[in-house]
């Protein structure tokens, strides 16, 4: 279908270029009409070029670098265990995320009940966790699925100022 909406543009150019060029020759209004063809075409691939590089906040768009990402575990007495994800980008003094998962808590963390389900886990693909816990004062190092594993068993934290777990870094 989209080649028809391509060929009937194309068309559609052809006939403009024969009723604004009419003391031509055939040869030279299908030439014009190649030009006209490649110059949208050439505006259009430079317009997405610089969308898909450079937009997003700027700063590289999509391929521009996280400077960190962690995750804080919540827990109130009595209350279900919560896990609190938030992405931060440099972007001068804007925080921006990309990420909205689960239940939105504000612009930039998304929230998640522990344990985490598999269907809320995409964000873990492909990462490693260096996870701070405080408790021990040490990092640990999980996958994504030693994560999901020992998210039921994290100890639970009485109120949100003492987390047990932080994630410093997302690889």
């Amino acid at each position: 279908m989209d080649y028809l909406y391509l060929i009937g543009t194309c068309l559609i150019i052809f006939l403009l270029i024969n009723f604004l060029f009419k003391s031509k020759t055939i040869a030279a209004r299908i030439g014009y009409t190649f030009a006209v063809i490649i110059s949208i075409f050439l505006i259009f691939a430079g317009i997405m070029y610089v969308g898909w590089n450079y937009g997003d906040g700027g700063n590289g768009g999509r391929h521009r670098p996280t400077e960190f990402k962690y995750i804080h575990v919540v827990n109130t007495a009595g209350k279900p265990r919560y896990a609190v994800l938030r992405y931060t980008y440099p972007l001068g003094h804007i925080i921006s995320d990309t990420l909205y998962m689960g239940e939105k808590g504000n612009n930039n963390t998304a929230v998640f009940e522990l344990p985490i389900s598999i269907a809320d886990s995409s964000f873990l693909h492909d990462f490693a966790l260096n996870i701070l816990d405080t408790a021990h004062k040490a990092v640990n190092h999980y996958t994504e699925v030693e994560f999901l594993k020992s998210s039921e068993s994290m100890p639970k934290v009485p109120d949100k100022r003492k987390a047990d777990l932080w994630v410093l870094e997302i690889k």
